[in-house]
C-alpha cells in the first residue's frame, strides 16, 4: 500500500472512530439519515481495520489505539447474529454499546489527528 492509500485508510479509521464514539441519538440519527441499520458502524470498522497493517508497519498507529480498536472489532463480532443488539434501544441502552462508544473516543483520543510525516 502506497503513503496516500494508507494515510486514506488512517483517516477512514479515525472517521469510523468518531462515528462509533457518538453518543447513541447521534448514531440514530446519523442511522435514519442515511438509511442504515446500526451494523453498518461495525461494517465501516470491517473495512478499513484490516488494512491497518499499513498502518502499523509504518508506525503509525500507536499501540494503544490498535488495542482499543481490537477490543471494539471484537465486541462487534460478538454482537454478530443477535439481531436485537442491533436496535435503537439496543444503541440507546446496551452496556455493550456504552463500551463500545467509549473505547471509541479512547482510541480517537489515542491517534493524531494526522499521521506522522
Amino acid at each position: 500500500m502506497d503513503d496516500t492509500a494508507a494515510r486514506n485508510t488512517y483517516q477512514n479509521l479515525r472517521n469510523d472512530l468518531a462515528c462509533i464514539g457518538w453518543e447513541a441519538e447521534q448514531q440514530i440519527a446519523w442511522m435514519r439519515e442515511h438509511r442504515w441499520g446500526a451494523d453498518e458502524l461495525a461494517l465501516q470498522l470491517d473495512d478499513d481495520y484490516p488494512v491497518a497493517w499499513a498502518l502499523r508497519e509504518r508506525g503509525w498507529l500507536p499501540e494503544a489505539a490498535d488495542q482499543m480498536i481490537k477490543e471494539i472489532d471484537g465486541l462487534f463480532k460478538s454482537m454478530s447474529g443477535e439481531a436485537a443488539r442491533w436496535t435503537d434501544d439496543a444503541v440507546r441502552s446496551d452496556a455493550t454499546w456504552t463500551r463500545l462508544r467509549d473505547l471509541a473516543r479512547q482510541a480517537l483520543d489515542a491517534m493524531p489527528e494526522q499521521p506522522p510525516a
